[in-house]
């Protein structure tokens, strides 16, 4: 069955380059690719460039095919790790995340998103930055009122990068993207806040996301949020415990910074967090609050 497979991968991955048969063939190889050993075998027989190139099609059928096939297929650690190691690969996926209508958008980004589930992202995360110049684009998509669904990607692949790339972290403050993150966590939209938040929470961990933090007066809008969950839990959005932990590890970062804490200290921070550190039933949000109490230095609330 597998030599089957794999001559049938050969056969389809040589069509794919025949225009008359793009949209049928794509369609087959999309079939083909959700099945781990077919997804091996049309990588081996040389699919993933030709499905690349299809992406730049004039034809919406054929695109909508050669994404859906990725798709299928990204699920895959093969498939993540060829994507990374094509050269240009990521590039072109960052402007098809640009440039394309808003469903192809989220496409994209949902393949560079399932890029940076690979075991050894570092490759990864080191094309993004550095030759991508990915966080200044995301941040643009997110700045430029795209729809929710990319909006959301957009955030998430931005918070990935911010994760453990302090690059990344600078770069985002520099492409302006603190005060729109604000706006987002505070926007009410559910799975948007909540991502919103986790990307504060990773740039923040750089110095300079604390000082563009304070300069845009995120203080009292975190604040605010954080009020709005004690009041209304249920109101939280979606993954409350998430977004109010997140939440709160940004104003912890961000009370690193002197301005930050003591404008905090003027504030009713401190009652708050003492009501979440005492009252709040999940466990991580009780430990963030307590955290971030002894960062300001108010007293710890009763436990």
């Amino acid at each position: 069955m597998d030599a089957q497979t794999g001559q049938v991968s050969l056969i389809l991955a040589k069509r794919l380059q025949e225009d008359s048969l793009q949209e049928q063939v794509a369609v087959t190889v999309q079939q083909l690719m959700a099945r781990q050993v077919g997804c091996r075998d049309v990588l081996q027989h040389g699919g993933l460039p030709q499905l690349l190139l299809l992406m730049d099609r004039p034809s919406a059928a054929v695109k909508d095919a050669a994404y859906g096939a990725l798709l299928a297929a990204a699920g895959f650690e093969p498939c993540r790790n060829a994507l990374i190691q094509k050269q240009g690969a990521l590039s072109a996926l960052v402007r098809h995340a640009q440039q394309e209508e808003p469903q192809r958008q989220a496409q994209a980004l949902d393949l560079l998103l399932h890029c940076m589930q690979v075991r050894h992202n570092q490759e990864a995360l080191s094309q993004l930055i550095a030759v991508v110049h990915a966080v200044p684009k995301l941040a643009a998509i997110i700045s430029n009122n795209a729809p929710e669904p990319v909006v959301l990607r957009a955030v998430k692949l931005l918070a990935a990068l911010a994760s453990t790339q302090q690059d990344a972290r600078i770069q985002a403050v520099d492409a302006g993207s603190i005060p729109v993150l604000l706006k987002l966590v505070s926007s009410g939209v559910c799975q948007v806040a909540c991502a919103a938040a986790k990307a504060l929470m990773m740039i923040t961990l750089a110095k300079e996301a604390k000082i563009a933090l304070h300069q845009a007066h995120g203080m009292p809008i975190l604040l605010e949020a954080l009020t709005r969950h004690q009041q209304q839990p249920t109101a939280s959005p979606a993954g409350p415990d998430d977004y109010t932990t997140n939440v709160l590890q940004a104003l912890k970062n961000a009370a690193e910074y002197p301005a930050c804490r003591a404008e905090l200290l003027k504030s009713r921070a401190g009652e708050l967090l003492k009501g979440l550190a005492a009252d709040s039933s999940e466990g991580r949000v009780k430990e963030a609050a307590a955290q971030a109490l002894r960062i300001i230095g108010c007293e710890k609330g009763r436990q």
